[in-house]
C-alpha cells in the first residue's frame, strides 16, 4: 500500500499536495498514510475492517476511489482535518469518503 503522493494518478497529485499542506498547517505532525492501493490490498483492508480490526472504515474492493489512484489518507488531528476538508469540499472535493472516514480526501467524482 502506497503512502506517497507521486503513486497517485498525475492529475490528482498537485491536489493531493494541496490538501496535505491545509492539513499540516493546522498540525505539523500530520502524517499521509495511504495514497493508491490494489485491488489486493483493498480487499485486506475490507476484510479486516468487516472483522472489526481497522480503526478507519474501507470500502469493498472496486469501490474505492484509492485504487483509482485518485485519494489521499491522512493521519491528523481533528481540528485539523476539519479545516482542511471544509476547504477541500469548497474546492469540489470529497472528504470523509463516502462512508464517513474522516482522514479521507478524494476527487469527488
Amino acid at each position: 500500500m502506497g503512502n506517497r503522493i507521486d503513486q497517485l494518478e498525475r492529475g490528482f497529485q498537485p491536489w493531493a499536495k494541496w490538501v496535505y499542506e491545509l492539513v499540516a498547517a493546522v498540525d505539523p505532525n500530520a502524517q499521509v498514510t495511504s495514497t493508491r492501493r490494489s485491488r489486493q490490498e483493498q480487499t485486506e483492508l475490507y476484510q479486516a475492517y468487516l472483522r472489526g480490526e481497522s480503526r478507519y472504515p474501507a470500502l469493498p474492493p472496486g469501490r474505492s476511489a484509492h485504487e483509482r489512484g485518485v485519494a489521499i489518507d491522512i493521519f491528523a488531528s481533528d481540528a485539523a482535518l476539519a479545516h482542511a476538508g471544509a476547504i477541500w469540499q469548497a474546492a469540489g472535493g470529497r472528504w470523509g469518503g463516502p462512508i464517513g472516514d474522516p482522514i479521507h480526501f478524494d476527487a469527488g467524482n
